[in-house]
């Protein structure tokens, strides 16, 4: 197992704060996962009602629950019916429900199961299709409030709207009102005037706005909205970012404040939105004062109001990360805001053991440089810890340019404050 680290951080001020009270460091401990398997492409949530976290790689599910001590116990809940030949996985858990999903992308539609039980049991559901797109699948959901109509509307069956959305050249979104056993058919949500490119996960707001992240957005990176449950999208842009390999992600606070992680010309970049999209801040580089000079596969979770961590991918090497050549060292770098973006925490959580040295390839097909594939993934738990559930790519036996491996492990938060206040230390 990874030892716990313990880093020290780097605070980056945006603003001159009245003098502040103090502020434990921002820490993490890393947990290999124990389980048969490779990873990458994680994805990781959090069920509220038990603090499960659920850790999906490929085809496996893993949940894993930690005792009062911070002892993390494993246990393998992957439904019998999806040890099958998979192009893409993904994960989630309703953060209102603790309904766990399971995604299994078959071409053109997915294999979904579902559990109510912490993935004692599984039910298949109809399998969502957003065809003719059929890679890069997400899946997520939110409340069903309309943000352009002064109304709510009534679900007897469960209490979130489910979106399900995948791409390749045109990408599309289904919805389902069912909790994700039944899905209606697919709306296109890019023109060839809005986004293009690989998208990101699908996320939905308090107010019911819903956000597909895309790094391809008139020239720039940005997302498709809804504002009318997925029935309309439009594409807008964050201004001052140019096009990017990885995904950018986004996540909502209470408030209902979008937040969005961008690699931007090899920066770390943070922006936010509290108009739906209709505008966003300028651009904060959360990662300069650890010198970062590449940034790939962000991460982007909230909290309460003005709470929210990036967690991505960095290192102070120069140069084109796509190339074979490329020599850098790679860090798991979290930055955290609790006052609304004036000022960030920033740690480098690996300072001691990088988690990937070469290049990250992120053109697709079968580079050696691709052991990490295209995403990682990132959530909070009950008590407002950070999790971030990665594929370390540099181990004992496996390091190096050309040569990486793909070890399945979580990022824990073991100190600083949290994104839910209640719970800070």
């Amino acid at each position: 197992m990874r030892a716990a680290v313990l880093a020290l951080p780097v605070v980056l001020l945006l603003a001159a704060p009245a003098a502040p009270a103090a502020v434990q460091a921002l820490a993490f401990a890393h947990f290999v996962d124990p389980l048969p398997g490779s990873a990458g492409e994680t994805s990781i949530g959090v069920n509220p009602r038990t603090n499960s976290a659920f850790f999906v790689r490929f085809t496996h599910v893993d949940r894993v629950r930690w005792d009062a001590q911070d002892v993390p116990s494993w246990t393998d809940v992957t439904p019998a019916l999806n040890h099958i030949t998979t192009l893409d996985p993904i994960g989630y858990v309703d953060p209102v429900t603790g309904r766990v999903f399971d995604v299994q992308l078959q071409g053109e539609t997915s294999e979904v199961t579902i559990s109510d039980d912490d993935g004692v049991t599984w039910l298949p559901t109809q399998p969502p299709t957003a065809a003719p797109a059929f890679d890069h699948q997400t899946l997520g959901g939110g409340t069903w409030s309309i943000p352009a109509l002064p109304i709510t509307p009534f679900n007897p069956v469960y209490p979130n709207a489910l979106y399900y959305c995948a791409q390749l050249a045109l990408q599309e979104c289904a919805r389902s009102d069912d909790g994700g056993v039944t899905w209606g058919p697919p709306v296109p949500t890019n023109t060839l005037e809005g986004c293009a490119g690989l998208s990101g996960h699908v996320v939905a707001g308090p107010d019911g706005t819903v956000m597909v992240p895309d790094s391809h957005c008139h020239l720039g990176q940005g997302a498709e909205v809804s504002t009318d449950l997925g029935l309309t999208w439009t594409a807008v842009k964050v201004p001052g970012t140019s096009i990017a390999d990885s995904d950018p992600s986004i996540a909502f606070d209470k408030a209902g404040t979008a937040w969005i992680a961008m690699s931007d010309a090899g920066h770390a970049k943070v922006s936010w939105s509290r108009d739906d999209g209709a505008s966003w801040a300028e651009p904060v580089d959360v990662g300069a004062d650890l010198g970062i000079q590449n940034t790939e596969l962000p991460m982007m979770v909230a909290g309460d109001a003005g709470r929210a961590a990036m967690a991505f991918y960095g290192t102070t090497t120069p140069g084109d990360d796509q190339r074979s050549s490329f020599p850098g060292a790679w860090h798991l770098v979290v930055a955290q805001t609790v006052d609304d973006g004036a000022t960030w925490q920033v740690v480098d959580t690996t300072p001691t053991d990088p988690v990937q040295v070469g290049c990250i390839w992120l053109g697709g097909g079968g580079n050696a440089c691709r052991n990490l594939l295209d995403f990682q993934g990132a959530t909070v738990d009950a008590e407002g810890r950070i999790l971030v559930g990665y594929a370390d790519g540099c181990t004992a036996s496996r390091c190096g340019p050309n040569g990486g491996s793909s070890l399945g492990t979580i990022a824990r938060q073991a100190g600083g404050p949290r994104l839910f206040a209640a719970f800070d230390p």
